[in-house]
């Protein structure tokens, strides 16, 4: 049975009325386009849209069937039909705001093809640029949520802060990670403040070298997740030679 308006059961978010997988746009209110088009995970694109709201307003769009072919090469073509239906809150997404918003998009939603925003059509670059560094940004949003729960087996503030009540949960000491440093979040700060993949990769490099006391192996695993060689400025972070405590989790 297809999916009637304003049904937003949580199969819905995930799956369609014939049971494909979703895909997630980002879209800005600001271009009048998409900016971001994936099908891997709807809260890393909605990680992915509030850090990039230091740069842009966005909202995340469930994205109706039968758009397959709007991918990250060519979304920025795309835009919204009839504007006007979509509301945040009390206001119309004409009226931004720096908090994304999650939306769904229903099966008589309409996409269209617009072409380039007309702002954008000799200047290109800067989209371009834009559209990098959203990319990078997601890549790195799922690199922090995997080593959150994968790696960083020593988060015991988050479990007291959203399991433990309050007054236990002040009278215990508790940390985010290893050093207490709460590393993956000053990484996503460094991707909140840079306006470049090369600007925010300096920022995360330093934080893994300021921050470094026994989390090798985390280090290790960050680069593990997004397939690359970790950088030559850290080599000298990981591997056994570098615990003070060997009773760190090696993977």
């Amino acid at each position: 049975m297809m999916q009637k308006r304003f049904d937003n059961h949580y199969d819905y978010f995930y799956r369609d009325h014939n049971g494909q997988q979703r895909n997630y746009g980002i879209y800005s209110p600001g271009l009048d386009r998409f900016i971001h088009i994936s099908n891997k995970d709807l809260w890393i694109s909605f990680e992915t849209a509030s850090i990039i709201s230091s740069k842009i307003n966005t909202i995340v769009y469930v994205m109706p069937p039968g758009y397959d072919h709007i991918t990250n090469e060519n979304c920025i073509n795309f835009s919204l039909f009839n504007k006007t239906s979509q509301k945040l809150w009390t206001s119309n997404i004409l009226v931004g705001r720096q908090n994304p918003a999650l939306k769904m998009l229903y099966p008589d939603d309409q996409i269209i093809e617009s072409g380039i925003p007309q702002d954008f059509v000799n200047n290109q670059e800067m989209l371009d640029r834009l559209m990098l560094y959203i990319k990078f940004v997601y890549e790195q949003s799922m690199a922090i949520k995997i080593s959150e729960v994968f790696y960083n087996h020593f988060n015991n503030k988050d479990f007291m802060d959203n399991y433990i009540d309050l007054e236990t949960a002040e009278m215990l000491q508790s940390k985010k990670d290893w050093t207490g440093a709460n590393v993956l979040q000053r990484i996503k700060n460094a991707l909140y403040l840079s306006d470049t993949a090369e600007d925010a990769e300096k920022k995360i490099i330093d934080i893994w070298k300021t921050y470094t006391s026994d989390i090798g192996f985390m280090i290790e695993g960050y680069y593990k997740i997004l397939d690359k060689t970790i950088p030559a400025e850290l080599e000298n972070y990981v591997g056994v030679k570098s615990y003070k405590n060997h009773s760190a989790w090696i993977f």
